[in-house]
């Protein structure tokens, strides 16, 4: 039993090293979407209006993000200046439409990943509307990637708005 304990006592740390690498590259991201240029818009997006910080807590959350094919640099001027006018009219971000209809929509709580074909998992969205995880897409928009993953979440990318 000794010899036992002695083995694993020598052998836990190196696992624990030869696992840090992958840890690193999987969970030590804060914005998952930074580095991929097909998601700039998006960034874009939620840096215009301050929503980073859900990048940097510990609350769990799965995204499903836009390609910039289908949230152009257009939308994103648009979309800032909506949220900019209903900010200067002193409406909350719990209530401006961007964040509520736009972002909160891409952006689930906790973590889902992509099921097997015929299965289907529903998801509360951050603004409170249920979508189905289901045949390689989320509310029938097919993801173009998935099952990233990051510090705090999964990351999907999706050619369409949700």
């Amino acid at each position: 039993m000794k010899t036992m304990k002695y083995i694993l006592m020598a052998f836990l740390p190196l696992m624990a090293l030869s696992c840090q690498d992958e840890w690193d590259e999987h969970y030590g991201q804060t914005n998952p979407m930074a580095s991929q240029e097909s998601l700039s818009n998006f960034v874009r997006l939620v840096e215009n209006v301050g929503y980073e910080y859900y990048f940097d807590g510990d609350r769990m959350f799965t995204l499903f993000v836009p390609t910039n094919d289908c949230l152009t640099e257009a939308d994103v001027d648009s979309l800032t200046e909506v949220y900019n006018a209903q900010k200067s009219n002193r409406i909350k971000n719990n209530d401006n439409t961007v964040i509520k209809q736009v972002l909160q929509n891409h952006m689930a709580m906790y973590n889902y990943a992509a099921i097997a074909s015929g299965d289907s998992v529903q998801m509360m969205m951050l603004n409170g509307k249920y979508s189905y995880l289901a045949d390689g897409g989320v509310n029938g928009v097919k993801y173009l990637s998935s099952n990233m993953l990051y510090r705090n979440g999964v990351l999907f990318t999706v050619g369409s708005r949700l």
